[in-house]
């Protein structure tokens, strides 16, 4: 419990710390209405708080839709109709002026929790979870329910929702781990891609938790600060 499990230029998270945190935030959810196979949209710069609410969705056994802070209003708007969303995690400045926009146009999304200062027409995100309880008793879920939903570039159209079971990520995770012959307890892994991506997801956060590790997250890659942390 008091391993480290992120270190960022924010601070560090404990393992019982994220725990916590995550049981917060999946408190706040189901309070809003939030439940089983609900969509949740992740949109927000890679930082810590886009883990947290990545578990908490997993708590809930709703499932955590990232969207990459550089989606503009008809990028989101697809995402957020063809899905269903219900309700949004974002940041307060540029992300959530364009979920305003995206809320306007008539999709599902009734709640929109907001990290950093207070704005109108958005939920303190940092004030719910300070006031819900810490304790949560975890939905239970099938190999085959969906965990989350990945949207494709679009290279050749509209992006497309890639969806990870609870049982394909638990497989993935299985096989990188004995592939890379990881130990328990033993690795530290730096994840120098946004975790909105699916391999920053997946690969690193994801599987710094399936072997016991601490994960190294750096909001943006630079050269100087990745080979000093190496």
């Amino acid at each position: 419990p008091d391993k480290p499990y992120i270190v960022s230029d924010v601070g560090t998270l404990s393992y019982a710390q994220f725990d916590s945190k995550a049981a917060k935030l999946a408190n706040v959810l189901r309070d809003l209405g939030i439940g089983k196979g609900d969509v949740v949209g992740l949109y927000l710069p890679s930082v810590p708080m886009l883990a947290i609410s990545y578990f908490a969705c997993q708590k809930l056994g709703a499932i955590a839709a990232p969207m990459s802070a550089m989606l503009r209003e008809r990028e989101v708007t697809n995402v957020a109709s063809r899905t269903g969303m219900r309700a949004m995690v974002t940041a307060s400045g540029e992300t959530f002026d364009v979920v305003k926009k995206v809320r306007a146009a008539g999709t599902d999304i009734k709640s929109v929790l907001v990290l950093g200062e207070k704005v109108e027409g958005g939920l303190d995100l940092r004030g719910l979870m300070q006031a819900a309880s810490d304790r949560f008793d975890d939905v239970p879920c099938r190999p085959e329910d969906t965990a989350a939903l990945f949207f494709t570039s679009g290279t050749t159209g509209e992006p497309k929702g890639a969806m990870q079971t609870q049982g394909s990520l638990y497989a993935t995770l299985r096989d990188m781990a004995v592939y890379n012959s990881f130990r328990w307890n033993a690795e530290t892994l730096m994840c120098a891609l946004p975790l909105f991506n699916n391999f920053g997801a997946t690969c690193m956060m994801n599987l710094s938790i399936f072997v016991g590790g601490t994960m190294l997250m750096l909001a943006r890659w630079h050269t100087e600060r990745v080979l000093e942390l190496i």
